[in-house]
C-alpha cells in the first residue's frame, strides 16, 4: 500500500496553506486538478551532465507509461511518462551505492519529492514504492543502501559499506533528486518526505538528526532505532536461552498464548489496543486456566523474558520486551525451527554477527556472551546503524515534522523502543517543543508490517508540513471487506500518543467511527 495522497495538489509556495484537496485527499476521494508551474529544464537525456556531490549520473533515459522490468526485480507498472535518472554515489573508495531518481513530466509534477527508505540489509531499490509515488505527482528517489542482492557477505570487514546503509546512502539520495529535479523542471522541490519501514524507518530517524536539512517531513514505522541492542538481545534469546530445550514452546502453547491475552486484554475491536495497561500476570493467569498444555517453570521463565527484556545486574531493564498482544508472532520469529535450535532468526543472526559485527566467518553462535559482547558490537556498528540520539532540535528549528508510529502486535522489533525514544525526545526538547515537531502513534493489531496505516500516516504528515496542523487522529483500514478488495473493510482509529482509540459503546466494533481518542484513565 502507498502512504502518499491519492490526487495531490501542487502547493503555491512554501509553508502556505495548502489547497483544500491536499488536506482531504488522504481521508476522501476528491478530484483535485494538478497546476504545473514548472518550466521544462533540460531534456532528460542531458540531465547526465548535471554535477553532483559525491555522486555522479550514469544514465537518463525518457520511459513512457507501461511495464518496466528493472533489473534484478519484478515487473512494475507505471502510470505515466517520467525521466528515469540513474544515479551512482562514492563518498569513500569503499562505496558504491545505487540511486535511482524518477521525475514526471513537467505537466505532472506537484512540486514535492517523496524518499523511500529500505528493508532488511537493503541491497535492491523499492521500485514499486517508486511507482507509487511518480503516479502521484511527485519527483521520488530510493536507493539500494550501498550494495546489491541478499543477505550480509557484502559488509564482511567493509564498515564504509555498513555506514552506507545505516545513513550515507539515503542522505546522497536526498541531494542528488533535489538537484536534478532543479535541473529538469527550472525550481527544486517546495517540500521534500521520507518514508521507510523497519530498516527504512531506522534511516528515517538518521536523517533526522544526523542531516535535518534532508527532508521536511519523515515518517518512521517499525524502526529498530536501537539495532544493536536489538540485534544483541535477539542474540541473547537464540543462543543462550533457547539453547535450552525446555525453554521452547510449541505452537499450540504459543498460540493459546495469544488467545489468553486477547481474552484478559482485547477490547471491542478485537485486539489487545493499549497493552501498556495489560498486566502480564493476568495473561499468564489467563493462559493457566484456559490451556491444554501447561507452561513449564522454565516456559514460563522464558515467557516472563520476552515480555520483560533483559536486565542489568541492578534489575533495570536493558533493552524493553514484547507487549502483550505480540503473541501471535512469537512462534515464526522466536520458536519456529527445532526445539532448542531456534528460529529462521538464528540464521539471521549468525550472518549479522560473522559479517556485519564482528568480520570474522568463523564466528560461532556458541562463542556469544551477551554481557561481554555488548560493548564490542556497540564500538563496531553503534555510530553506523543505531539512531538513538533523542536531540532533534535542529530538525524541530528549521521546520521539519517527525511521525513516529509502530504496531502495538510487532513480534521483532518491540513496540517499546518507539515509545521509549518518543519519551526519550520530550525530555530532550522539551514537551512542548517536541509536540510541535513530532508525533507519535501506536497502532493496535499490526506486527511487524507497514500496511494501511503507514498509508493514511503518510498523508497525514504531508498534510501537517503544508498547513501546520498537527495530526491528532487517523483512519486505517484494516485488510479487505468481506467480499475482497474494493467492498467493506473494517476500519481503525489511530490516535496521536498518549491518546488511544476507546469503543463509544455502540455502533460497529470494528467501525473507527464507533471510537473516541482519549486519554488513559
Amino acid at each position: 500500500m502507498s502512504n502518499l495522497p491519492t490526487t495531490p495538489a501542487r502547493p503555491k509556495r512554501r509553508r502556505s496553506a495548502a489547497p483544500l484537496c491536499v488536506v482531504l485527499a488522504p481521508l476522501l476521494t476528491v478530484a483535485c486538478s494538478l497546476t504545473a508551474h514548472a518550466q521544462p529544464g533540460p531534456a532528460c537525456e542531458r540531465l547526465v551532465g548535471v554535477a553532483l556531490s559525491e555522486a555522479s549520473v550514469v544514465n537518463a533515459t525518457p520511459v513512457a507509461a507501461g511495464a518496466l522490468e528493472p533489473a534484478l526485480d519484478d515487473t512494475v507498472d507505471v502510470a505515466v511518462p517520467f525521466c528515469r535518472v540513474s544515479v551512482v554515489a562514492r563518498p569513500t573508495p569503499a562505496s558504491e551505492i545505487g540511486i535511482e531518481v524518477w521525475l514526471p513530466e513537467p505537466s505532472a509534477w506537484t512540486g514535492r519529492l517523496w524518499g523511500w527508505g529500505n528493508s532488511g540489509y537493503g541491497g535492491s531499490i523499492a521500485y514499486p514504492r517508486l511507482a507509487e509515488a511518480l503516479g502521484a505527482g511527485y519527483a521520488t528517489v530510493a536507493t539500494d543502501g550501498g550494495h546489491r542482492g541478499r543477505g550480509t557477505a557484502w559488509a564482511l570487514r567493509q564498515p564504509e559499506k555498513v555506514a552506507d546503509l545505516g545513513h550515507r546512502a539515503v542522505y546522497l539520495a536526498a541531494v542528488a533528486a533535489k538537484a536534478l529535479a532543479a535541473a529538469h523542471y527550472g525550481e527544486a522541490p517546495r517540500f521534500a518526505y521520507f518514508s521507510g519501514y523497519s530498516t527504512g524507518g531506522t534511516q528515517g530517524l538518521r536523517l533526522a538528526q544526523r542531516y535535518p536539512d534532508a527532508y521536511d517531513g519523515i515518517l518512521a514505522g517499525g524502526a529498530d532505532q536501537d539495532w544493536t541492542g536489538l540485534y544483541l538481545w535477539l542474540g541473547h534469546l537464540q543462543f543462550e536461552q533457547l539453547t535450552d530445550p525446555t525453554r521452547h514452546l510449541s505452537p499450540a502453547q504459543v498460540a493459546a498464548l495469544a488467545a489468553a491475552a486477547l481474552a484478559v486484554c482485547g477490547d471491542a475491536s478485537g485486539t489487545v489496543s493499549s497493552p501498556d495497561r495489560c498486566s502480564v500476570d493476568a495473561v499468564l493467569g489467563a493462559y493457566a486456566s484456559s490451556a491444554e498444555t501447561p507452561l513449564t517453570a522454565p516456559q514460563t521463565d522464558y515467557v516472563r523474558m520476552l515480555y520483560a527484556g533483559p536486565a542489568d545486574p541492578a534489575g533495570e531493564p536493558l533493552v524493553i520486551g514484547y507487549a502483550p498482544g505480540s503473541e501471535a508472532g512469537w512462534d515464526g520469529v522466536h520458536f519456529g525451527g527445532t526445539a532448542g535450535r531456534g528460529s529462521w532468526v538464528a540464521g539471521y543472526l549468525t550472518s549479522f554477527f560473522r559479517n556485519v559485527a564482528y568480520g570474522d566467518t568463523t564466528w560461532t553462535p556458541a562463542a556469544f556472551r551477551f554481557d561481554r559482547d555488548s560493548a564490542r558490537t556497540d564500538a563496531a556498528l553503534a555510530d553506523a546503524m543505531n539512531a538513538t540520539d533523542p536531540d532533534l532540535r535542529r530538525f524541530a528549528a528549521r521546520g521539519g515534522r517527525l511521525i513516529l508510529w509502530h504496531g502495538w502486535s510487532d513480534p521483532l522489533v518491540p513496540a517499546g523502543f518507539t515509545l521509549q525514544y518518543h519519551e526519550r525526545v520530550r525530555e530532550a526538547l522539551g514537551p512542548l517543543a517536541a509536540s510541535d515537531a513530532v508525533r507519535l502513534f501506536m497502532v493496535p493489531g499490526v506486527g511487524h508490517q507497514s500496511g494501511d496505516s503507514h498509508r493514511r500516516l503518510g498523508a497525514a504528515l504531508q498534510a501537517w508540513v503544508e498547513t501546520g496542523v498537527a495530526p491528532e487522529r487517523a483512519t486505517s483500514v484494516v485488510g479487505d471487506g468481506p467480499g475482497g478488495p474494493g467492498s467493506f473493510a473494517p476500519t481503525r482509529l489511530l490516535c496521536a500518543w498518549p491518546r488511544a482509540a476507546r469503543y463509544r459503546g455502540s455502533g460497529p466494533p470494528k467501525d473507527a467511527a464507533s471510537y473516541d481518542c482519549v486519554l488513559p484513565d
